[in-house]
Formats: structure tokens, sequence, C-alpha cells
């Protein structure tokens, strides 16, 4: 077991340009009742649940400080979205002001974000990269590095290729 504590880990990645001994795997872990998260996985990390969602106790018996579990990279509550899709550290070339931060989303959100952290991993902040998304489920990326998103309310695959809009590559019947 490399790591423990997730709900619902969907969509976990590698950062391509990092190694595996300084913390390259990511992961969304959709929560149960109020909170979402993003993980950047540290081995043998114990993240929480069940005994905190989040930040927040969730079934905390043992009055277990926060303290001993390893704090989310990023979450955020239900008034934002409900279900986290894990993405990707961006190292494309389309996008050049979001090579190195972690893009995500949330199937109940039209938004896809930046999450950027500073040079010791810690968070600065998270930065809106694209809205008007409608059911995202999975993302992806290419040889290149480039993102791709699959809507499922729309049946269609989005190709960033710039900040501004998603080219939209509509496959019959999903497939080509």
């Amino acid at each position: 077991v490399w790591a423990y504590g997730f709900r619902n880990p969907w969509r976990c990645s590698f950062d391509r340009a990092k190694t595996t001994a300084d913390g390259n795997l990511w992961c969304g872990d959709v929560g149960n009742t109020e909170r979402e998260e993003v993980n950047r996985i540290k081995r043998a990390a114990n993240y929480g649940w069940p005994v905190y969602e989040g930040s927040r106790a969730y079934v905390n018996t043992n009055n277990r400080p926060y303290s001993d579990f390893e704090p989310s990279t990023h979450e955020y509550d239900h008034t934002v979205g409900v279900a986290v899709i894990g993405g990707y550290v961006y190292r494309g070339s389309a996008l050049p002001s979001q090579v190195g931060r972690y893009l995500y989303t949330d199937l109940a959100t039209s938004n896809l974000w930046a999450i950027e952290l500073n040079s010791n991993a810690g968070f600065v902040g998270k930065s809106v990269v694209a809205s008007n998304l409608n059911g995202v489920a999975s993302m992806g990326e290419d040889e290149a590095g480039e993102l791709y998103l699959a809507e499922i309310n729309n049946d269609r695959v989005l190709k960033f290729t710039s900040a501004s809009a998603p080219a939209s590559l509509v496959f019959a019947n999903g497939f080509e």
C-alpha cells in the first residue's frame, strides 16, 4: 500500500516531469457529505478517511486531531462542486501559463481549475482556466502533454488549444 485514508479516488495521475521520489502522484478524492479533495500523494501517508472528510471531522469517535493525518493539498465544500474529477499537472505547450499547475474539474461545475504550488509544494491558490464545461467525467492527456476532457452531458471530447476556448472534437457514437 503506497498511501491510504481515501474515500473514493477519482482520476490519479503522475506528473511526467517529476521523479517518483519527489511526490509526483496526484489524485482527486470524491467526498461524501461536505468536502472534495485534491491530494499530492506522499508515500505511507494517511489522508484521514473515514475519520476526516478533508479537514472536517467525519466519524471521529476517538477524537483524533487532524494533525494525525496528511492534510489535503486543496479541498473545497459542496457549494463549489460535489464530485471532484482529478486531472493532470499540465506539461503541454498550448497553455503556456498553466505549465506546472495541476488542472482538475468537478462533475457538477462548469469550471476547469488550476492549482498552483510554491517551491516547497505548498498550496498557493487556484484559478479558473476555462468555464462553460458541461458534465466533465474524465480527463486525459496525449503524448505531448495536451489536455483532453470528456463531457458526458454533450457526448463530446474537448482538446484545449488555447486558454480561452477549447476546441470540440465530436466523435460519431463516441468512437473514431
